[in-house]
């Protein structure tokens, strides 16, 4: 196995996409920093940038707002069903009859977590998770015990 030298940390790792980006500038199709490493200055990019970021956004979509309805309608199209279910469950957040999700029920993060429908045939039975879990649920790193319902007494809980 081939290994390579993270130019920010100097770690010494296996030079494969599992520890490197990709990208296909360079020799080996491998970027130089390691993933972390790159995580990191990301993140710290996007911390000072932040406003110009939102600004910017902002003025995309602005610029773009037809666009993004025409987006919106397509999907709604498609997935009639799930945006019928987001839509319920935003509004009964909103209104207060259903709870924020507070913590994952995988690893118990605190933060943005949303709530994973199992079953959309049964809007208000779903598990709360953070995007990390969600992402390795879809993947299938893991399955859920079978769904049960966070609001007592709807969809037969």
């Amino acid at each position: 196995m081939t290994t390579k030298h993270c130019t920010r940390c100097s770690k010494l790792l296996p030079a494969t996409p599992e520890y490197f980006p990709r990208t296909g500038g360079k020799a080996g199709g491998l970027r130089s920093r390691c993933k972390n490493c790159t995580k990191v200055a990301h993140r710290r990019w996007n911390d000072e940038h932040r406003e110009e970021n939102q600004a910017s956004r902002r003025r995309w979509n602005a610029e773009h707002r037809e666009e993004n309805r025409a987006h919106q309608r397509h999907r709604a199209a498609l997935n009639g069903e799930k945006v019928e279910v987001h839509r319920a469950v935003a509004d009964a957040i909103r209104i207060g009859l259903f709870p924020r999700p507070r913590r994952c029920s995988i690893c118990g993060s605190a933060g943005r977590n949303l709530w994973h429908h199992e079953d959309y045939s049964h809007p208000y039975s779903a598990v709360p998770l953070c995007p990390r879990c969600h992402k390795h649920l879809h993947a299938g790193r893991f399955t859920l015990v079978p769904y049960y319902s966070v609001v007592r007494g709807v969809n037969g809980a």
